[in-house]
Order: structure tokens, then sequence, then C-alpha cells
């Protein structure tokens, strides 16, 4: 082998793991580019899973206060006729009681005039009984 044959030999080796150098470099940018990308879609699912998940969390709490206050409102109804009826018999009540009070004002005026007619009749007896 002569020295410009080994000189050529020795380009192209020299020449070749540049080029390889170049190649690989070239090759392991899109690799990272690609595992950049790969990386940032499995955090991008990541976050759809947990958003999700929160999602229904959500919806099972919104279903569970729905069925609650729907319970509130029937227990708020019923409370509601409950209490027409107890102010509707109050003032039943109120109106017996007030007729009450006025027999009573009236029993005692009669219960008055009784004893005072009693205490008239006792005297005249009296007086009956002292004159015979």
């Amino acid at each position: 082998m002569e020295s410009k044959e080994v000189m050529e030999l020795l380009l192209a080796l020299i020449a070749g793991g540049v080029i390889t150098s170049i190649v690989k470099a070239f090759v392991d940018r899109k690799k990272v580019d690609a595992d950049a990308k790969k990386t940032k879609a499995e955090g991008d699912v990541t976050l759809i899973e947990i958003a999700l998940k929160m999602t229904d969390r959500f919806q099972q709490s919104i279903n569970s206060l729905e069925i609650k206050t729907e319970n509130l409102m029937k227990n708020n109804l019923k409370l509601e006729q409950e209490l027409v009826e107890i102010r509707s018999k109050n003032l039943f009540l109120s109106q017996e009681i007030q007729a009450l009070k006025i027999k009573n004002t009236d029993l005692d005026h009669t219960c008055e005039v009784l004893m005072r007619e009693n205490t008239k009749l006792k005297s005249d007896l009296d007086n009956c009984i002292k004159k015979e």
C-alpha cells in the first residue's frame, strides 16, 4: 500500500466517522424530540384521566346532593302542610277559648244574680219565720 492509498483510507475512515457522528446526532435529536412528545402525550393522558375521575366524583356528589335536595323539599312540603293544619287548629281553639270566656262571664253573672236572689229569699224566709 502506498502512502496515498493509506491517506485515502485514513481520510475515508475519518470522513465515515464524521458522517456517522452527524447521522447519529441527527437520529439522536429526532429520538429526543420523539421521547419528549411521547412524555408530553403520556402526561396529557394522565391529566385527562385525572380530570375524568374528578368529573365522575363531582357528578356523584351532584347526584347525591340532588337526592338530598329532593328529600328536603318533600320534607319541607310535609312540614308546611302540618303547619297549616296546626294554625287551623290553633285558630279553632282560640275561637273556642273566646266562646268559653264569654260563657264563663255569663255564668259568673248568672251566679251573682242567683246568689243575690238566694240571699234575698233566705232573708225573706228568715223574716217569715220570725213573724210566725
